[in-house]
């Protein structure tokens, strides 16, 4: 087969799309060497991912989720040889008739913005959900999503879609299940001058992400909790900076500004080390589609605090202490718990490694690689 695949979010951001891109692809790498693929990527990308002679990549000028990115798109795609089928990482797919087409839809943020439900939307995100997403999904063979979190509220927007949708989980970099070399850490720790003793958030500034609460809770706890006056609060942010204004709002309503760090442009490598040094992490958004940041904490042996919203109950499974993303007092409380109750702590721990270790990338890998070959 000759498979075309649609990672324009690779050079674009350093999103949870474009983690999924570049994991998804060299993963496909190791483990298929007989189809052909085009990887169709951003023209910023500076990095070339892990493949062998049997990818090529084609690079698109514009951004991803726009009318002229798709058009740009679909432009290069007419200038190569026809694929098979296209495999799109976002829900907005070229409108042509011909390849048939797979989408991975990992949350429904797109959806409910273009829906009216952020006055802030503008004109193109509303054409997006009047006309662009419902023909996506028309147009689509089969449609990822990747929990069943992620499945129920597509399919609450689109109840036409249920009978194509698949269920089929993301999974975690292979960087997370090993240490780093200390001479590495403490290279990382000097740069960031990180905190001895920190919270640790890792994640775009979207509403969704509801990040004024938990600054808010972070206050809480440390007016609460004595033992938590050595403590900050880091912000590794990425992706969609867009929130960063209401963020720097609720620091200062919080006078907490000497205690929250923003961290931006981080590496892999250096996300690593945060990781690894938090003392727990912290994710209480209302609408996360999959939840890599606990994973991630959980394979670093961090126990996570998470919301008891969208997937993260179904991705940390019984690892995790859950709350109600609109309650900072049990918010506070649960902070409280993770980070001094010690035998908690331990369980979380040890649940937490061994939930985590159910996701692999090659795991995703070779379950979209049965799609392909079975179901186009």
């Amino acid at each position: 087969m000759h498979i075309g695949l649609d990672a324009r979010f690779l050079g674009e951001s350093n999103s949870g799309l474009a983690q999924y891109s570049e994991n998804l692809i060299q993963s496909l790498a190791r483990l298929d060497s007989r189809n052909r693929y085009t990887v169709f990527v951003n023209s910023r990308l500076t990095r070339r991912p892990k493949v062998g002679d049997n990818f090529s990549l084609v690079r698109v000028r514009g951004t991803p989720a726009s009318v002229r990115g798709m058009a740009r798109l679909r432009l290069a795609m007419r200038r190569r040889d026809p694929v098979d089928l296209m495999h799109v990482h976002f829900p907005l797919a070229p409108w042509d008739r011909r390849p048939p087409v797979l989408i991975t839809v990992h949350d429904v943020v797109p959806f409910s913005r273009a829906s009216g439900g952020d006055r802030r939307v503008q004109f193109w995100d509303r054409i997006g959900g009047w006309f662009l997403y419902p023909m996506t999904m028309s147009r689509a063979k089969w449609i990822l999503c990747v929990s069943h979190a992620t499945r129920d509220r597509l399919v609450s927007f689109f109840p036409e879609a249920l009978h194509k949708t698949i269920v089929m989980a993301s999974g975690v970099e292979d960087l997370y299940r090993k240490r780093t070399e200390k001479p590495t850490a403490e290279l990382i720790r000097s740069r960031f001058q990180t905190p001895e003793r920190y919270i640790l958030y890792s994640g775009s500034t979207g509403s969704a992400k509801n990040l004024p609460m938990m600054v808010e809770a972070f206050g809480r706890l440390l007016r609460r909790a004595p033992a938590a006056a050595g403590f900050e609060f880091a912000l590794d942010l990425t992706g969609d900076l867009s929130g960063l204004d209401a963020i720097h709002a609720a620091i200062e309503r919080a006078r907490l500004r000497d205690r929250v760090r923003i961290l931006t442009e981080v590496s892999p490598e250096e996300r690593h080390v945060l990781f690894e040094e938090a003392r727990l992490l912290f994710i209480a958004s209302k609408e996360e589609g999959f939840g890599f940041p606990a994973l991630k904490a959980q394979l670093s042996g961090v126990p996570v605090v998470a919301a008891d919203a969208g997937a993260l109950p179904e991705v940390c499974g019984e690892a995790a202490l859950l709350v109600d993303p609109d309650d900072p007092d049990q918010m506070a409380e649960m902070l409280t718990q993770a980070l001094f109750n010690e035998e908690l702590r331990a369980y979380l721990i040890e649940k937490g490694r061994k939930n985590a270790a159910r996701f692999s990338w090659d795991s995703t890998a070779k379950g979209v690689l049965q799609v392909y070959e079975l179901l186009f």
